[in-house]
């Protein structure tokens, strides 16, 4: 099991790297939910998705809370979709109207992350990090989930914590390529 001092070294690293001011940088992951999409097929359950959202998307933005949001998010869910990208779409949508998760969800490498950790669930109360390991008091739900996802490997014991993972910071414009 990692160490609460151990923890504290990747929670320093991830903020000095600039993980924890970057974190919506990489909420999308390489997909963007309004205008373009790096796919072609308009077939690909991705366009169908991005067409479900953008018609959608005013009544979206306007919800208060990004549980509420999640869950009208994944009531257009489509075959294909998963729940990482449920997440994905809610984060994109919520953060610029300051509608951010207060829990942390779990999903993909996430919850590879927090499985190693000893937390096997798909939300989770911010506080339960803290109360195991104090130095995530510096991080936010939206960075937790990051974090998790970005240093898995090494909180699974796989790679030593002095080899720092790469950080994949695209913003919008890097991916749309304006």
């Amino acid at each position: 099991m990692i160490t609460n001092q151990q923890i504290g070294r990747l929670i320093d690293d991830y903020i000095n790297r600039g993980g924890a001011s970057n974190v919506l940088k990489r909420a999308w992951r390489g997909k963007y939910i309004r205008g373009h999409a790096p796919w072609n097929n308009e077939e690909d359950c991705y366009h169908i998705w991005l067409k479900i959202v953008d018609d959608n998307f005013a009544s979206l933005e306007s919800i208060a809370t990004f549980d509420e949001l999640y869950k009208a998010v994944e009531e257009l869910k489509i075959n294909g979709i998963g729940n990482l990208t449920i997440y994905d779409t809610a984060t994109m949508i919520g953060c610029p109207n300051k509608v951010y998760p207060a829990k942390v969800y779990l999903h993909a490498g996430a919850a590879t992350g927090a499985h190693a950790l000893g937390i096997d669930a798909t939300v989770v109360e911010r506080s339960l990090f803290v109360s195991l390991f104090p130095a995530f008091d510096k991080l936010n739900a939206l960075q937790i989930e990051d974090f998790l996802c970005i240093y898995k490997s090494h909180l699974q014991g796989i790679v030593d914590e002095t080899i720092k993972p790469e950080f994949c910071c695209l913003s919008i414009e890097d991916v749309i390529g304006k």
